[in-house]
Formats: C-alpha cells, structure tokens, sequence
C-alpha cells in the first residue's frame, strides 16, 4: 500500500505543479496581449491619440516623429518630422502592448492623386488607387514606350508612388462599342377639390376704367335727416366648385452608342447647364457653371483569354433645387459606382433611380379655412403627385479592325464604284 500512496502523492503533486503552470503561462500569455494600428502623416502633419492608462513607450526608427506627452498625460502629440517608416510601442499598466505602425510621406497623397489624374490623361486603362497612404498604379498599357513614360513619372514621387502597370498590345487594336439604353417610366397624378372663393371683397373696374361701385346717399337739410342710403357692390361673392382630376403616364426611351479603345474612358452627358456669377472678394466676377441631368462614365476592359468584359460604370443623375437666401441653387444627386463581369453580348442594367414628388397647395378664406371639418367648405385644395423610374442598360461588344485582306476588297469595290459608267460587265 505505501508504493501506491507514493504514487498517489507523487500524481497529486505533478498535477498540482501542472495547474500551476497552467495558471502561470495564461497570465503571461494575457500580459504580451499586443494590438497593432497604423498611421499615415505627411512630413509636419500631426496626430492626437489617447494615453490613458500608458505607462511608457518606445520608438522603433528615431527622428522619424516626434512624441509629446503634455503634462496630464491623458494624449500623446505624433509630428512627422522626415519621410519613413516606424513603429510607436504603448506599454500599459494593465500590461497591455499596442504597436502603432507610423508611416510619414513627403506629400500628402491627395495632392500626389490630382497630379497623376492630370500627367496620366493622354493614356487609358491606367488605375490610381491609395492604399495605406501609398499610391499604386494598375492597369496594362498598348506599348512599351507608355511603361517606360510611367516609370519615369513613378521615380519622381521618391517612394511613394508604386507601379503594377503592364504591356498589353491588345489595347492598341481593340475597340469596344457601348449601347446605352435609357429607359424611363413615369407617373403622375393631380387633383383640385374645394371651394374656390374669391380673392377680395370690393370694388372692380368697369369697361370705362371708373369702380363700379353704386352708391346712394340722399339728406334731407331740412329734416335733417337721411332719406336714403343704398350702396352695391358689383362683384359676385358666390363661391365657385373646383372639382379637377388628372392621372397619367409616360415612357422615354433613349439609345446612345459610344466607341472607346479598351481600357479606354467613355463620358456621355445629357441635361444642361447653369451659369451663375459668382463675386469674389476682390470685387471681380467670375462664371461658374452647375451641370444638371444624367452624368454617365464607363470604362470597359476585355480579356482576350477569357473573353469578358470588366466594366467600371460610375453613373450620377442630378436635378437643381433652389435654395432660401441663396442666389445660387443647389442639386439633388443620385450617384452610383460599381464595377462588373460580363460575357460579350451581354447587358448590364442599372435599376434604382427612383423619384417621388408629392405637393399639396390649400387657398380659401383665412380663419375659417383651418377648421376642422367645416373648413373644406370654405377653402379649395390641390395636390400633385408624381412618381419616376429609371433603367439603364448598357451593352458592350467588342469591334476588330478589318484584316489586310479585307481592307484590299474595299478598296477594290471602292476603284470599281468610281470606274462605273452605267454598263455591268460580267
């Protein structure tokens, strides 16, 4: 019995000593709980986060920001001092750890953006995407020269430009055609029912341009006394029956057809225009133009291996509203981006353009018009209701060039054309 009570102890105390690392690894594993963030800045920019709870901290590259603790110790102040990359280690009481990834740019990259959209205008196909506070351009371009151009311009951003352009010679001998079909349903409604009294009590011209108002008034001087009075007013103060109903529907179909090189941008724009002049503070003036209606862009791309179509559709429809106090109006804007697979022949279609109006206008005798109930007797309502669809579909296919061979058959046909005297001969 006293080998197996050895053995019992010996088993109480291993597990013993295995709950006791147990317990030992999880609080050590809890204290290096660690999270890490990222922030981007531009070289004298500046970031605010909080402090609370932080016991010290350590910077991973000196020199590339400068921390600031303020005297409550509740923030801590991040300034960008050089361009680089760096790491801000939190320590907290509780032994929590944060790392703060800290990268510092030259120039900020919504500056860097407009001017790539700008140098990068005469070539198609070419993306322009942020990530992290880096920029990246992706795409293909036709011709090895065009690479060349892009690589250049990457190398004047010192780093943080990166490029994932390709050479495609697809795109210089591709060219996409889009159907655009717009599709609108409307309907509407208008009502009038009431009352219509008139506008004022008195008083009107007559065809002599005098009121023709009659009045009587005979004294008797002697009696001293009115012998009559009598005064008419011409105007008809009976109240008129408003009773109006309107309901109806429309349909606008409109197609428009646009060529585009692949990879290419195609714009189409229809609605209108406002100019509106705009006073500086200098005294001086300038014209400003408010674009209203539909507002389409699209730019499709074809993968001659699989033969899809990657369309990016960036679709706005816009109306002007007019604004209190203001001189300049405003716009009420619907807008959409997506990006899509098709198969050639296929459509796309974009639903959800919807609008709804509704107005009701009330005029009548003021006071007793607001009644409840009684008032409708004295008062005539109209209202309009008007509800709009809109459907686009797009459909992109692809146009070869005319082979060489081709092109000597025209020209052939063209010869004869210009040869032909009236008489066949075959």
């Amino acid at each position: 019995m006293r080998p197996a009570k050895s053995i019992g102890l010996a088993f109480a105390l291993t597990f013993a000593v295995a709950v006791a690392c147990t317990s030992t690894f999880s609080a050590t594993a809890w204290a290096a709980d660690e999270s890490t963030n990222e922030i981007a800045l531009v070289v004298g920019g500046q970031k605010v986060i909080a402090a609370v709870g932080v016991q010290s901290y350590s910077e991973g590259v000196p020199g590339v920001v400068q921390v600031k603790v303020p005297e409550d110790g509740r923030k801590m102040v991040i300034t960008a001092v050089r361009p680089g990359s760096t790491t801000l280690l939190l320590i907290y009481t509780s032994g929590k750890q944060e790392t703060i990834v800290i990268n510092v740019f030259a120039r900020a990259p919504e500056t860097i953006r407009r001017e790539l959209k700008t140098l990068l205008a005469g070539l198609s196909g070419i993306d322009i995407r942020e990530v992290g506070g880096r920029i990246f351009l992706d795409g293909a371009v036709p011709a090895a020269e065009d690479l060349a151009r892009i690589d250049r311009l990457v190398g004047l951003y010192a780093g943080q430009v990166s490029s994932l352009v390709t050479v495609d010679p697809a795109r210089q001998r591709t060219n996409i055609k889009l159907d655009l079909h717009f599709v609108q349903f409307s309907k509407n409604s208008s009502h009038k029912f009431g009352l219509n009294w008139p506008g004022n009590i008195g008083a009107h011209l007559n065809a002599q341009g005098t009121p023709s108002v009659n009045f009587l008034y005979t004294y008797d001087f002697i009696a001293r006394a009115a012998t009559q009075g009598q005064i008419v007013i011409a105007e008809n103060l009976l109240p008129s029956l408003d009773i109006l109903g309107i309901r109806g529907w429309a349909k606008i179909n409109n197609t428009v057809s646009v060529i585009t090189t692949n990879g290419g941008t195609a714009t189409y724009h229809t609605g209108g225009e406002v100019n509106v002049k705009i006073s500086t503070s200098l005294g001086q003036s300038t014209i400003q133009k408010i674009p209203f209606g539909v507002q389409l862009t699209v730019q499709p791309r074809l993968d001659l291996s699989s033969g899809l179509i990657v369309v990016t559709i960036e679709a706005e429809q816009s109306q002007l509203t007019p604004i209190e106090g203001q001189d300049v109006p405003g716009r009420i804007l619907t807008q959409t981006k997506t990006n899509v697979h098709v198969k050639l022949g296929q459509s796309i279609m974009l639903s959800g353009f919807k609008e709804s109006t509704e107005s009701i206008n009330a005029s009548g005798i003021p006071g007793l018009m607001q009644i409840p109930i009684l008032g409708y007797l004295f008062r005539s309502e109209a209202g309009a209701k008007t509800n709009t669809e809109n459907i686009l579909f797009i459909t992109p296919t692809v146009i070869e060039h005319t082979s060489p061979e081709n092109a000597r058959r025209i020209e052939d046909a063209l010869k004869r054309y210009d040869k032909f005297g009236g008489h066949v001969v075959y």
